[in-house]
């Protein structure tokens, strides 16, 4: 009886080795990817609009210069405040940007626009205290409306740098959440005295 178990086992190995070469021979396959692909852009994003829905980009409101990396990041009024900060500090882990503060954007408020060296930019809005929205321009414009893709994390740094100069915001989620957890701190300390 244990031979039979092993030769069922050898046969789905040998099954599940072919099926994954077959697999893989489709995915090399360009036309039957760019099919795949076509076909599953149509039944999540129905037909195709090409239409861009973002017409115009408001002029800044403001614009920092600055440095995003996974450890840390830093905004600068000016670029010759960010060249004299990378200088004396490690930035293996990260790129030189531009952020400006944009407002209404895209049916979103308080968006901020992330240009990178090499030119690509990014829009970004605070959705809630888990996360914030991304703009896809491809998919927006493939759909003919704004379309902006939920990410898990915070932007509280870039929202803090224009708040720390100056900028109201219309929805100043991280500020909300600061508020709650000092009111909360507070309400600890009196119960503790």
């Amino acid at each position: 009886m244990g031979s039979i178990s092993k030769d069922k086992d050898e046969k789905k190995e040998r099954d599940i080795v072919s099926t994954a070469e077959t697999i893989s021979k489709a995915f090399q396959d360009k036309e039957f990817v760019k099919k795949t692909s076509s076909i599953l852009k149509k039944s999540c994003d129905g037909e195709p609009k090409n239409t861009n829905p973002l017409t115009e980009i408001p002029e800044p409101q403001m614009r920092l210069y600055g440095f995003s990396g996974v450890f840390n990041s830093a905004y600068f009024d000016t670029k010759e405040e960010l060249n004299e900060w990378v200088k004396n500090h490690n930035t293996d882990f990260g790129d030189i940007c531009v952020i400006d503060y944009l407002g209404k954007v895209a049916g979103r408020n308080d968006v901020i626009r992330k240009t990178y060296r090499d030119g690509k930019s990014k829009l970004y809005a605070v959705c809630d205290n888990y996360g914030y929205g991304i703009y896809n321009f491809k998919r927006s414009i493939y759909r003919g409306e704004f379309v902006w893709e939920y990410n898990y994390g915070s932007l509280r740094e870039m929202y803090s740098a224009f708040r720390d100069r100056g900028i109201s915001f219309d929805n100043d989620i991280y500020d909300k959440i600061d508020k709650k957890y000092q009111k909360i701190l507070e309400l600890c300390r009196e119960k503790k005295n």
